[in-house]
């Protein structure tokens, strides 16, 4: 017999008591709200999703725009993430969370293997803070994810690995503007050292 513990009673006790106050006031908000933290602390996704995109139906919010654009993202549903995650920058009311959004709306379109408008995005990010060392990372990878591709069905040849370097130079630049990715960018050159170069 499964037994729950003790916080998952709680958040069930609570899901029905904000479920009950829901069935009066079907468009409260935070009464919304109440059910989806629950859902999420029971890990209920699917629920947790469908609750939270009520609310940002009713009532968006750069929260509940970046809450939907993470959710979608982590389902691979990346066209609904892009389109969140736009809702949220234009939303977004200082510098932090735009460019880490536009770094997010990058890596969302590199995986949909739209590079040029990764590339763009992690540009915008760079033109917010140009000590962005995530940023230069994720443009070397941008640029590593090109060659890869061209090169999928031949070996490499002596002219892509001329895109290495480019690659080396972003990751070298990533470091020297911001300290706190130096280990990331020593395991990635590293690797690419034994692999491409």
């Amino acid at each position: 017999l499964h037994v729950r513990s003790r916080r998952q009673r709680q958040m069930c006790i609570r899901d029905r008591f904000c479920g009950a106050k829901l069935e009066e006031n079907p468009e409260s908000i935070e009464d919304l709200k109440c059910v989806a933290e629950a859902q999420e602390d029971l890990n209920m996704t699917v629920e947790f999703l469908q609750t939270t995109l009520l609310i940002h139906e009713l009532e968006p919010t750069f929260d509940s725009a970046l809450t939907l654009a993470e959710t979608e993202k982590g389902n691979s549903s990346y066209t609904s993430a892009a389109e969140y995650f736009k809702q949220a920058l234009e939303m977004a009311d200082n510098d932090t969370d735009k460019k880490n959004i536009n770094l997010e709306l990058a890596d969302v379109y590199s995986s949909t293997g739209e590079l040029s408008t990764s590339k763009r995005y992690v540009q915008d990010a760079l033109a917010i803070d140009d000590a962005f060392g995530r940023a230069y990372i994720k443009l070397a990878s941008v640029y590593g994810q090109a060659v890869s591709s061209c090169t999928e069905s031949r070996k490499l040849e002596a002219r892509d690995k001329v895109v290495y370097w480019v690659v080396v130079d972003y990751l070298t630049r990533a470091k020297s503007v911001d300290a706190s990715v130096t280990n990331t960018v020593n395991s990635q050159l590293a690797t690419l050292s034994l692999i491409h170069i």
